[in-house]
């Protein structure tokens, strides 16, 4: 046994021979000088171990000094050592520490060479032939936490599994020792122990224990520090922030995954464009796959995908990996890493439907491809919901005018120039009122971009899906306001948006005065009533009666321009807009497309009801057709005919229509001036003795002096 001994350290003797420039220059000792000082460690006689140490353990000969007693490394009970004492509870498995907590997978001599040089002392414990020149980098790290499982035995064979398999990336950022704020003062120029801890730590993963983001912002809060430039801090300190404190259930790590991330931008502004363009060359992008940030498996958002399963996407496919359908559930394995289940918090959302959730790849921005950091700052604004711009005024162009203007971004409709009009809603003169947890009753009314457009789902031709809205229930009384108003986070009819601020429901029995007319608002839902002799079909289905023609086929009354006909179902925006389908600003007031009989004849055919032909004889032509009349006409189903003057002309004619000759009138001289609904009069007639606003322009015969050549028959029949 004596003799085994002595030929290991003979051969151990003549390993350090070979290897003399290393040890002779170590910590240890000048052992070639003096070799005596080699006993500090070495026994030739009396050692407990084939490396003749003078500890029953090499661990444990190590702490003959490194507990503090023998030099300024104390790796023992100081903070970040292996004693019970260092308050650290996770440890790299140094065996025979002497602390039960530790556990037993490696020596402190598959890390350290104790014949090293100054100052790093590391090797490949695998590999001897790095004995004289040492391995330095995030390569040292890698020997064990690289794609090489070094099996350990026993118990402790599933540690690569345990601490999650391979973290090499050749790409990684955190990996590059020319970026001077990444090497540690030892200057071994491993980076990794800018994060972790070498021993111990307080923390899972040997991270230094510092909260949320803190970790990550002990770098980032420097410019120079960060890819894009950035004070990564400052940024999640603003009003408006993504949560990475830690109590929302995400990290910094739940986008940048510290092993894979590279330093490529996924997409850069560009000012010119006025839009977010890739112009990097580099393959890894700063994010990584939030429900994976493991490269080699999944795959990190990249620029180009370089073979190895990464994913190519863009910054929307990024964000909607949380804010999707669903949200990445906290997992830990060698093929898929998840630090956290990312959570949301807990808001009582009315007037967002989806919630913190999106469906935007089907709405007309997304149709665009506009990315969600063209609206958005990723880290945090000084704007609510992340905002990157604030909110539209008549001074400055904001978060959505600085494309929805003329010379904007792309094919974006131009609707700045209505909200310049004369008539308008107040979206440029209000601000910051509208909340995603308001219901609208009894609030002050506002009238903010996003209190009528949800900009994830509003479509082409749907601007106002999603927005939120309210839904009147009717009684069976006419001419009265809905038994009960819900609001809903979502609505089904333009109508319902227009309702929350235009009914009972919002100012209940105290309308406000009308901004355009200098009356007290009307209630639109009293109006749009369905129960109602006469409205306009917004809410209830259309009440233009039907006659049968001479041939008994079923018409409607009236004449309607295209695509308009008796039993068309109308929205606001129908008469309410400008420039641009909606309601922004008009210069018509109450935000009309136009203005009296002008606006009719949006719908009604202004030749049916306005305009006499003259028949080559001279006489006037008839008015209407047996198919086509007007509700004013000949009551008969048969063709009758009637004596009428006009300009100078009495003729005698099939009479299918009495409006021609009233024309000069005007709609409202006869319907209400308000034509959204009206009492218990169909075709929304109105007297002289009804309620104003609604009667405005009502004019009577009786009223007035009758003009000689008003025959007894047409005055008559004016009242009937």
């Amino acid at each position: 046994m004596k003799l085994s001994r002595l030929l290991v350290a003979l051969a151990f003797l003549s390993l350090l021979l070979l290897t003399q420039a290393a040890w002779a220059l170590g910590p240890h000792g000048p052992y070639f000088g003096n070799p005596d000082t080699c006993g500090a460690c070495h026994v030739a006689h009396a050692a407990y171990s084939e490396p003749l140490v003078i500890k029953p353990s090499q661990t444990q000969t190590c702490l003959v000094c490194h507990d503090g007693t023998g030099s300024i490394y104390n790796v023992y009970n100081a903070v970040y050592g292996f004693g019970p004492l260092s308050g650290s509870t996770c440890f790299h498995p140094v065996a025979n520490t002497g602390n039960p907590v530790v556990g037993s997978v490696v020596e402190c001599a598959y890390c350290h060479n104790p014949h090293g040089s100054i100052p790093k002392l590391l090797w490949n414990f695998w590999d001897k032939t790095t004995l004289a020149t040492g391995v330095y980098g995030p390569d040292f790290c890698l020997i064990c936490h690289g794609g090489a499982d070094r099996n350990f035995t026993g118990p402790a064979d599933t540690y690569w599994e345990d601490a999650l398999g391979d973290h090499a990336n050749g790409f990684a950022a955190h990996y590059d020792t020319a970026e001077v704020a990444l090497l540690p003062s030892s200057g071994t120029e491993v980076t990794c122990v800018r994060c972790h801890q070498k021993h111990s730590s307080s923390g899972g993963g040997l991270l230094a224990p510092l909260i949320g983001a803190s970790l990550c912002c002990s770098c980032h809060a420097d410019p120079a520090n960060s890819i894009s430039g950035r004070n990564i801090q400052a940024e999640l300190d603003r009003a408006s922030n993504h949560d990475v404190s830690g109590t929302a259930g995400m990290g910094c790590t739940s986008c940048h995954g510290p092993h894979t991330v590279g330093k490529a931008r996924l997409s850069e502004w560009s000012v010119a464009n006025n839009i977010y363009t890739s112009v990097t060359t580099e393959t890894y992008s700063d994010v990584s796959d939030p429900a994976n940030t493991k490269s080699v498996f999944a795959g990190i958002y990249t620029v180009q995908d370089n073979g190895i399963g990464n994913v190519v996407g863009t910054v929307t496919d990024f964000c909607l990996r949380c804010h999707g359908a669903t949200s990445p559930a906290a997992t830990a394995s060698t093929a898929v890493y998840v630090p956290s289940t990312v959570a949301f918090p807990s808001t009582p959302f009315t007037t967002n439907n989806q919630g913190w959730r999106k469906t935007y790849a089907g709405s007309a921005h997304g149709g665009k491809s506009l990315l969600c950091n063209e609206c958005h700052q990723e880290h945090g604004s000084d704007y609510s919901r992340l905002q990157r711009y604030p909110e539209d005024t008549g001074l400055a162009d904001g978060e959505c005018l600085r494309c929805h203007k003329a010379g904007g971004y792309s094919t974006a409709p131009d609707v700045k120039a209505d909200f310049l009009s004369t008539y308008r809603h107040p979206a440029l003169t209000i601000s910051g009122v509208h909340a995603d947890t308001e219901d609208y009753m009894g609030a002050p009314r506002h009238a903010e971009c996003t209190d009528c457009h949800d900009v994830h789902q509003a479509a082409s031709g749907s601007p106002v899906l999603g927005a939120s809205g309210v839904v009147p229930t009717y009684g069976t009384t006419a001419w009265a306001i809905p038994t009960s108003y819900t609001f809903t986070a979502s609505n089904s009819y333009e109508y319902e948006v227009c309702l929350k601020c235009h009914s009972y429901y919002s100012y209940g029995a105290t309308p406000p005065t009308s901004p355009s007319g200098g009356f007290t608002e009307t209630d639109q839902s009293v109006e749009f009533n369905p129960n109602n002799q006469g409205y306009h079909a917004v809410i209830g289905f259309s009440k233009v009666p039907q006659f049968l023609d001479s041939t008994n086929t079923p018409r409607y009354y009236g004449s309607y321009v295209t695509p308009w006909q008796g039993n068309s179902a109308l929205t606001c925006s129908d008469c309410h807009s400008g420039s641009r389908r909606g309601p922004h600003g008009s210069s018509s007031a109450f935000i009309l497309k136009g203005s009296g009989g002008t606006l009719c004849a949006d719908c009604h055919d202004q030749a049916f009801y306005a305009t006499h032909a003259q028949v080559p004889t001279g006489n006037p032509a008839v008015d209407g057709s047996d198919s086509l009349r007007s509700g004013w006409s000949n009551p008969s189903l048969t063709v009758e005919e009637a004596t009428y003057t006009y300009n100078g002309i009495t003729a005698t004619a099939s009479v299918y229509n009495f409006h021609p000759v009233h024309a000069n009138l005007g709609c409202s001289s006869c319907h209400s001036a308000i034509p959204h609904g009206w009492d218990n009069r169909r075709s929304l007639l109105v007297t002289v003795g009804d309620d104003y606003p609604y009667s405005g322009g009502a004019r009577l015969w009786s009223a007035f002096t009758l003009p000689a050549s008003c025959g007894t028959w047409q005055c008559t029949n004016c009242h009937a």
